[in-house]
């Protein structure tokens, strides 16, 4: 199941506007480990569109605010994000950042109180692999008669 979704995964990304191309037997080769080695993340979540959203669970303590941090194919973004509300599943946290396809992302969560001190860094989310929206609208048949 797992090699049809991979199979399934190139086609996509190869037939998408604007993803490199590139018609070296090894790129293929390339491109298949990549795909391989990101389905095989624990915890691996698909989302199809620019927008990536996360919830968590509150910290003890008062907490004036959240410090999100986000990191992108295993590297930390170089700006932290702030959120005095606490997310949920129904009011996820949107961060404002505009996922690119193929990217995988994760974040971490530091709770912050009113004066300034800091909470323990939270361990990284799941991962959340940007996949192209390959939703297609069709018009209605046109009727003859």
């Amino acid at each position: 199941m797992k090699m049809f979704v991979v199979l399934l995964l190139i086609s996509v990304f190869a037939s998408t506007p604007g993803f490199a191309h590139n018609d070296s037997p090894m790129a293929g080769d390339a491109l298949f480990a990549q795909l391989f080695k990101t389905l095989m993340l624990p915890g691996l979540v698909f989302d199809a569109d620019e927008t990536l959203e996360f919830y968590w669970s509150a910290t003890s303590g008062d907490v004036d605010h959240y410090s999100v941090v986000l990191v992108v194919n295993g590297v930390e973004h170089p700006e932290r994000f702030d959120t005095a509300l606490l997310p949920t599943k129904e009011f996820p946290y949107a961060v404002p950042y505009i996922a690119q396809v193929g990217d995988v992302h994760r974040i971490k969560v530091q709770a912050v109180d009113a004066e300034g001190n800091t909470g323990p860094m939270s361990a990284l989310s799941s991962p959340v692999l940007r996949i192209p929206n390959t939703s297609v609208s069709r018009k209605p048949e046109a009727v003859t008669e």
